[in-house]
């Protein structure tokens, strides 16, 4: 189905535009017309983007326009503008921003049909994908099953068998891939058995036959016709690689998925994880090579079932994950109590896949994992778990989040790479993967993916305060491009940081914080390099700001006293895509701070959504519940109430008297918030969203609540700015 972004700011014609190419079998995301939430949603895979142009804001559009166009790295998406008639000046400056259509009001939806066809056309030409208006009948399971998954009494075994009874009845795992691990697993099987295997699905034979033939095996050998001499050809093992990776892509390669997946990008990443687990597992003997490569190749196998079955319930969790940036699984978790993996195990038995297999997949991607202790218990769930992180690092296809957690020394060592990855490896990697792609023919790209050759770097020092061997967002930068050198931060930072335009510092704590204040005061004389080596600069010995990205695990560290401009914090885990975004800021002299925030790229009210959404504050401090108040108020149309606490959760049924949609609740203790959210879902019809507003909190309370079903917070030291994109989040979410 294909995608169209819109940005909106008139209420009708966004309804009105959007109810049409719904009824076109056009799925329609929408997004605010700032860098941040552009960024973000384009995670949704969108084949169109349509932004309304304002002439009252349009300074502010156009270094949108500016940000999103000089950012080398994002997916560049055929972008239309419309709005009223504007002067020359601003049509050329929206020109220059690489916006080539401008369609005056009032918009005509057969002109976006017309160019959307025209896209589509491309992109069907380009990758060979099946998309079109056409709509696929794709069994997707009821409203009410989706309502059992995610309630919370519903138990964990009952849920299974909802998800299994959709998925098994419809699907049937390619019998090619069943047969080829049974005949594999037989030490006794030779070319002749996997020949009788691969001879039964004549797509792969086809495939295997070409790959015989090809110039990376053939080397001006005799053509074959005979899949048993093309296996001899090609190895016994990298014939079985072949044919496995062939089974997995063709596997549900022409469904018609809505957003947020693209299958040819689901199955780079699948094999560079089946790559990359295969020498880690090679290298550390931890588990047989073959068994990784075949974990690893099917590591994600339950996302994509996931997506096509149950696919309201996989975009709901993927706005969760982007709009939080968390990890896809841990918002499945808070989600349903299940993840994806749970139905992997099920299925996985069924198809008689290796017990080695079954026994991992429980394991798959946690956050959790990377000790040495999960090594022992679960070592090929570690190691995959691992790839999956290293092809997310080297920006090798994509999976349902590009969420990336630091790899300890620890670790590393356990896989005896206690330098971490040499560039030796990496460069390995990036051959084996290009070579199936040759071989497979899946697209004309090659990895790693760069920076354009116009594109000037700006010099980047990478400090870290741990003796880390392997941090994702240095190997990101390196294999991005990016111009990028590694030091040990020093107490006199000035001789180390000059020359530098970024300085990204990873480990930092609250400790570090007078450090870093120091540092987000130095100007430095740089290079002052162009974005593109077409473009010209002011004097490139202007002193200028120095930019900070800082990394951090700490969870009690407080920015709030050095947030400026041109100082980032960036929790782990870390978004790698945002990486791009904030460098791009930060050379075009832009604020990168939108992306420590959690603004959905979905965010779009009206007064008449606002007005039927009143609001209730108890917190203890008047002075706080004023000031939260004022913010509040600038949404025109919301009700707010107010207390200063509650005796007892029971009082709820005295206080809430009409429908609420948002209640702020002073944290006191996580056994109290708990308490009260309960009483909420059996006192308030309207299920309101309960927001936790904390002053201190330490991080098993917060864990406990998301266990317990609350996941907003806002803490009390968030500037106005943070509080009012924070509460129209919160409003979007709570209007669905």
């Amino acid at each position: 189905m294909p995608i169209i972004f819109l940005s909106i700011n008139n209420p009708k014609e966004s309804v009105s535009l959007k109810q049409f190419l719904i009824r076109n079998n056009i799925q329609v995301v929408t997004f605010l017309a700032t860098y941040s939430s552009y960024i973000k949603g384009l995670r949704y895979d969108p084949d169109l983007v349509v932004s309304e142009f304002v002439e009252q804001t349009k300074n502010e559009y156009f270094n949108f326009l500016k940000a999103k166009n000089d950012n080398p790295m994002i997916k560049k998406v055929p972008f239309i503008c419309y709005g009223d008639e504007c002067d020359s000046q601003s049509l050329n400056t929206i020109r220059e921003f690489g916006i080539d259509v401008y369609i005056k009001r009032p918009i005509n939806p057969q002109i976006l049909i017309a160019i959307l066809a025209k896209v589509l056309s491309v992109k069907t030409n380009n990758n060979s994908n099946n998309t079109s208006f056409e709509n696929k009948k794709v069994v997707q399971s009821k409203d009410e099953d989706i309502k059992r998954l995610k309630d919370r009494s519903v138990s964990l075994e009952e849920k299974l068998l909802i998800m299994g009874n959709h998925i098994t009845k419809l699907l049937a795992f390619p019998v090619t891939v069943a047969n080829i691990l049974r005949v594999t697993q037989n030490e006794s099987s030779g070319a002749a058995d996997l020949a009788i295997v691969i001879k039964t699905d004549p797509a792969v034979s086809a495939e295997i036959l070409k790959a015989a033939n090809s110039i990376h095996f053939a080397r001006g050998g005799a053509r074959i016709l005979n899949i048993k001499e093309a296996i001899v050809r090609i190895g016994f093992m990298e014939s079985k690689k072949l044919a496995l990776s062939l089974s997995v892509f063709k596997l549900k390669q022409h469904s018609n998925f809505t957003t947020g997946f693209n299958h040819i990008e689901f199955w780079f990443h699948s094999l560079a994880v089946a790559i990359i687990a295969e020498r880690l597992a090679r290298n550390s003997n931890l588990v047989n090579p073959e068994e990784a490569f075949i974990g690893g190749l099917l590591h994600d196998i339950g996302l994509l079932l996931l997506n096509e079955f149950f696919n309201p319930l996989y975009l709901e969790i993927l706005d969760q994950s982007i709009n939080e940036s968390n990890q896809f699984i841990m918002c499945e978790a808070t989600t349903l109590g299940m993840t994806h993996n749970h139905l992997m195990k099920i299925l996985f038995t069924e198809w008689n896949f290796p017990q080695t297999l079954i026994a991992a997949v429980p394991f798959f991607s946690r956050p959790d994992i990377f000790k040495k202790e999960m090594l022992i218990k679960a070592p090929l769930a570690v190691i995959i778990t691992i790839a999956e992180q290293i092809a997310r690092n080297l920006s090798i296809g994509s999976d349902a989040d590009d969420i990336a957690v630091p790899i300890s020394t620890e670790m590393l060592q356990l896989m005896k790479y206690p330098y971490g990855l040499q560039k030796a490896v990496i460069e390995n990697i990036y051959t084996s993967i290009n070579t199936y792609n040759q071989v497979l023919k899946i697209d004309e790209r090659t990895f790693p993916c760069t920076l354009p050759d116009d594109y000037v770097s700006p010099e980047i020092l990478y400090c870290s305060f741990t003796d880390d061997f392997y941090n994702p967002v240095y190997d990101y930068c390196i294999y991005k491009g990016y111009s990028i050198k590694s030091a040990r931060p020093k107490d006199d930072c000035m001789e180390t940081i000059a020359g530098y335009d970024i300085l990204v510092l990873s480990g930092v704590t609250r400790q570090h914080l007078d450090q870093i204040i120091k540092l987000s005061a130095i100007k430095t004389c740089n290079s002052k390099k162009p974005r593109r080596r077409s473009d010209e600069n002011s004097n490139p010995t202007e002193p200028v700001p120095l930019k900070l990205i800082l990394l951090t695990q700490d969870t009690s560290f407080n920015p709030s006293q050095i947030r400026s401009d041109n100082v980032t914090l960036l929790s782990y885990p870390v978004n790698l895509r945002s990486i791009d975004a904030i460098i791009s800021c930060y050379v075009n002299n832009t604020s990168a701070l939108d992306f420590t925030n959690n603004t959905p790229p979905q965010v779009r009210i009206t007064d008449e959504a606002v007005s039927s959404a009143p609001l209730l504050i108890i917190h203890s401090n008047p002075k706080y519940r004023a000031h939260l108040t004022s913010i509040v108020s600038k949404v025109s149309g919301i009700t707010v109430s107010e207390i200063d606490h509650l005796d007892k959760p029971a009082d709820l049924k005295r206080i809430i008297k009409e429908p609420t949609k948002l209640i702020f609740l002073e944290f006191k203790s996580p056994h109290q918030a708990i308490e009260t959210h309960e009483m909420f879902k059996l006192l308030s019809p309207s299920k309101p969203q309960l927001v936790i507003i904390y002053n201190a909190i330490k991080k098993e309370d917060i864990l406990l609540m998301i266990k317990r079903g609350l996941t907003q917070f806002l803490s009390e030291a968030d500037d106005d700015e943070s509080v009012e994109k924070r509460l129209y989040a919160l409003l979007a979410s709570a209007m669905k």
